[in-house]
């Protein structure tokens, strides 16, 4: 499972991405402008070894046992997010995808 993977699968479900490599991330967003700008329910994620690590805005960070599920998951909060997803994952993703809330000491 590669970042370029994840931004394949966004994509094609008709959302936008961008590569943060500074961080190491990609920024997933439900919506794109002319400019380039991303908006709308948005996110990070990244993959360390063996995990997956998506993390809102607020920050919050969530930890995903199975990283290959990860251009799934993305796809899924994009389609079910709201404008509060920036803040915290939809609880329902979290249960169906049996994430875990780490801090960043973690």
């Amino acid at each position: 499972m590669t970042l370029e993977d994840i931004e394949s699968a966004v994509r094609q479900a008709g959302y936008f991405s961008t590569r943060d490599m500074m961080h190491d991330r990609t920024i997933c967003a439900s919506t794109g402008r002319v400019d380039g700008a991303l908006g709308g329910v948005s996110f990070c994620v990244s993959i360390r070894s063996g995990y997956g690590l998506l993390s809102t805005w607020a920050p919050r960070m969530y930890r995903l046992e199975t990283p290959e599920r990860l251009p799934e998951i993305c796809v899924a909060w994009l389609r079910h997010g709201s404008a509060d997803s920036t803040a915290e994952i939809p609880p329902g993703l979290r249960e169906q995808y049996a994430l875990t809330e780490v801090s960043a000491e973690d």
